[in-house]
Parts: structure tokens; C-alpha cells; sequence
């Protein structure tokens, strides 16, 4: 931990939260997509899923046996034409998704004060898709802190957009964040990946951290 106290000082943080997530923001019409198996045994299937304009880029394989991964309606009717044989798991993820157990309010609480007693973090980074942050509440999120800590964090600010049109936020977590520092720079990058809100959520909590224990926690060495 000696090595953290002695690099920390004098850098400022770039952070970055990449809005690219499958469920950012929902488009008029959603395809329903269902979790299927497909029984790709050899290369050769993988080449006709290819042929068929279906390629798989995430999802559980084992090998010579099948893939399982999440499917759009459209996805599937090309899984149809590969004629490569599957079979469908889940039917309707949204349905599924909302058979799920989610956390009582008393959790939520208890989770709220042990991360005070433990961390002192006080803020809550819980969001309503499953717990985690949806788009608009990311943004609240990051609207807030500006609010409250305007000494610590810049407002946030676009760095472009993603191939699929959707804003790349960023914001800068530093004493007087509006000022130049001519410091270094360390760069966070969250949200990268669809799917993936675990690092955006991390990094969200991370910030509040810092806010929170600022001249208070000894590790806390950042500004």
C-alpha cells in the first residue's frame, strides 16, 4: 500500500463511461431475445452460422459440444437458415428478467450501512435494472456529483459518439477539475463492453469514495 500513497499525489483521474450498453437506450421497436443452445460440434458449423450472417461473439461454449449466448428474432431466423440445430433455453428474456428476485428494500438498507461502516460511502450506486444503473440514472448520477462535489468532479462532457450513435461521457475527478493541472493523468474507462455493467458500477462507487473521504481516509492521497 506504500507504493499507492507515493504514486497517487499529484495526478488527476480521466474518467470515462462509455454509453454503449445493449439497454442504454432502448430504441421504439426491441426485438425479443431468447438464450439458446446451438449444437456447433465442428468448425464446419461455425462456418455455416458465418455463411448465414450470424457471427458469436459472447456467450458460454464448450467444445465440440454447443454455444449458449442471447438471441434477437432476427439472429434466430438466421440461425434458421444455417440449419445448424439448437435449441431455445429461455424463451422471452424480458419475461425472464422480471421473474427475477430482487432485493427488498431492507437489503438495500443493510447493504447502504455496512458500505458506510466499512468504507464510508454513503451514496448508493443502486439502479433499477437488477440493481444496476440504467442510462438516465447514470446520468443523474453524474449531474449530482457535479452538484455536490463541483471541487472534485468537472461536469461531464462528450468525446464523441460510438458506431452505433450513442454519447461517449467524460469527466475529470481532480482538485478544481475546471482548472488546467498540467499533471498526469490516469485514465478509467468503464461500460466498454454490452452486457457489462458490473465495471461501470465499480467505477461509479469508486468516485464516491473519493469524494467522501477526502482528507479523511489516509489513503485517500489523490488531490
Amino acid at each position: 500500500m506504500q507504493k499507492l500513497k507515493i504514486l497517487l499525489p499529484g495526478f488527476f483521474l480521466v474518467f470515462i463511461l462509455l454509453i454503449n450498453l445493449t439497454y442504454s437506450q432502448p430504441k421504439d421497436t426491441q426485438e425479443k431475445f431468447s438464450k439458446v443452445r446451438i449444437n456447433v460440434t465442428n468448425p464446419g458449423d461455425f462456418k455455416r452460422l458465418g455463411d448465414a450472417g450470424l457471427f458469436l461473439d459472447g456467450g458460454i461454449y464448450k467444445q465440440g459440444l454447443y454455444f449458449e449466448t442471447w438471441l434477437s428474432e432476427s439472429e434466430i431466423k438466421m440461425l434458421n437458415n444455417s440449419s445448424v440445430s439448437y435449441e431455445i433455453l429461455i424463451k422471452d428474456w424480458m419475461e425472464y428478467y422480471n421473474n427475477l428476485p430482487k432485493m427488498s428494500n431492507a437489503e438495500i438498507q443493510k447493504s447502504l450501512e455496512q458500505s458506510q461502516a466499512i468504507y464510508s460511502v454513503s451514496h448508493s450506486i443502486y439502479g433499477t435494472m437488477g440493481g444496476f444503473l440504467k442510462y438516465s440514472e447514470l446520468m443523474n448520477k453524474l449531474d449530482s456529483m457535479r452538484l455536490q462535489y463541483p471541487n472534485f468532479i468537472s461536469a461531464k462532457f462528450s468525446v464523441g459518439t460510438t458506431i452505433e450513435n450513442r454519447t461517449q461521457w467524460c469527466c475529470r475527478v481532480t482538485k478544481n477539475p475546471d482548472a488546467p493541472t498540467g499533471r498526469p493523468e490516469v485514465f478509467l474507462h468503464a461500460a466498454i463492453h454490452a452486457r457489462e455493467p458490473e465495471g461501470m458500477e465499480c467505477q461509479v462507487y469508486f468516485m464516491y469514495w473519493l469524494f467522501e473521504n477526502y482528507n479523511i481516509d489516509p489513503l485517500q492521497l489523490l488531490f
